[in-house]
């Protein structure tokens, strides 16, 4: 990814962009707000100071106070979406800026893997729709007469949290994981875009249902269907591939090969280290409030914490406590050539190093499906551990696209 496209994609953004973000800024400020007031009554309730209306308000004066900065935030709030609406024609004149601008999307991508699940509940149009680009073009899932000679093979790029298809371009004069692909044995590139802050399995299943309209409208019959997925994007794909069973859809039939490289398949210490500080902070009178803060982090990252894929993985409980048992594990299917890559930052192999820091964020011996008890463990065709490459940098190390194209070398021979 180009350095800085985040920050250079914040002047890309569009008219209705920027109302989308004077509504995150609001709903942030009435958080913040909320959680000072919290702490604050904390300490006067240890003076043995009643309450307001609920443990976490305060009364008297203070109270009073509080109040005044919640209307005078809504009341700025409301003025600037009415000042938004005021101006509706000269927004549009903004929204006529490239929706489809990559940075754009790179900035819009970040904002939704940390609140999109929030965007989508708010009906804020922040909110990333799914879509399979073609070049940098999406790509109608029911009209595929964009895509300029069709082949039989299709190749599907999946990125991670928080990313876009920006994130998988290499450096200067250095070929993409896609492009080297392309090349060497002929496949015709797609790309995923999606909200990685909603739950894994809901873009597993909405990927599902957008590949079957794909393959169907497809010119040509397609024999090779192959996937490459980066961190979550690996689970969105095994999340899509289980859904297409369950709900009898076709396109997987056409799957030859699936590639993970960094996926959390099984889970993230990082999330579970969030989550144990998010409990600890709600058993302190003077941290509680500030609990509220670690619950804003997206349905997507929660999902992180087991490598969840299934709506069952979740649904059962509160998706900020840690369950008792892990998921259930959904093998890999055995009519796809499954290949995972692992990377460790340190110089040898050690506990810490596996198990814990892997590439500085998914543990070796999850992304390579690893598991003491045997009946838990994944089953890759072939796996394969790297060093000293880092988590981001399997999204376009030259080392990642030679151990890429090995496999598929030795696979279509």
């Amino acid at each position: 990814m180009p350095k800085y496209a985040a920050i250079k994609g914040i002047t890309k953004l569009r008219g209705s962009d920027l109302r989308g973000l004077s509504k995150v800024v609001h709903q942030l400020t009435l958080d913040i707000t909320e959680v000072t007031e919290g702490v604050h009554q904390a300490v006067y309730t240890t003076l043995g100071m009643p309450h307001g209306p609920s443990s976490r308000k305060c009364r008297g004066l203070t109270g009073s106070i509080y109040r005044l900065i919640y209307g005078t935030t809504n009341v700025v709030g409301s003025g600037v979406d009415k000042l938004f609406a005021y101006n509706e024609t000269r927004i549009k004149s903004i929204d006529s800026r490239d929706a489809y601008d990559p940075q754009r999307l790179a900035t819009l991508s970040f904002l939704n893997g940390i609140i999109g699940d929030r965007f989508v509940a708010d009906g804020n149009p922040l909110a990333l729709p799914m879509t399979i680009f073609y070049g940098k073009q999406p790509l109608d899932a029911t009209d595929v007469s964009a895509v300029v000679l069709p082949t039989n093979k299709v190749l599907l790029m999946v990125h991670g949290l928080c990313s876009s298809p920006l994130h998988w371009e290499g450096l200067a004069q250095q070929q993409s994981h896609s492009e080297a692909l392309v090349s060497a044995h002929g496949y015709t590139p797609l790309h995923l875009h999606y909200n990685s802050g909603l739950h894994v399995s809901q873009n597993g299943q909405a990927l599902a249902v957008q590949l079957e309209q794909v393959v169907h409208q497809w010119p040509v019959t397609i024999d090779d269907l192959t996937f490459i997925g980066h961190s979550m994007g690996g689970l969105v794909i095994r999340s899509a591939l289980y859904y297409a069973e369950k709900l009898g859809l076709s396109w997987h039939k056409s799957v030859k090969h699936a590639f993970f490289l960094g996926t959390p398949h099984k889970g993230a210490p990082l999330e579970r280290a969030g989550n144990t500080l998010s409990a600890m902070l709600e058993r302190v009178p003077y941290t509680v409030a500030f609990s509220k803060l670690t619950r804003l982090r997206s349905a997507g990252v929660t999902d992180l914490r087991y490598g969840y894929i299934r709506d069952d993985d979740w649904q059962s409980s509160c998706r900020f406590t840690a369950p008792v048992e892990r998921p259930q594990v959904i093998a890999l299917p055995t009519y796809i050539q499954t290949y995972a890559v692992g990377s460790i930052i340190q110089k040898a192999h050690n506990y810490i190093a596996d198990h814990l820091v892997g590439d500085g964020l998914v543990p070796l011996t999850s992304a390579l499906g690893e598991n003491a008890n045997s009946s838990r463990a994944l089953r890759f065709t072939q796996t394969e551990t790297l060093q000293n490459i880092h988590h981001m940098e399997l999204l376009n190390h030259p080392l990642v696209t030679r151990q890429l194209l090995s496999w598929l070398d030795t696979s279509c021979a």
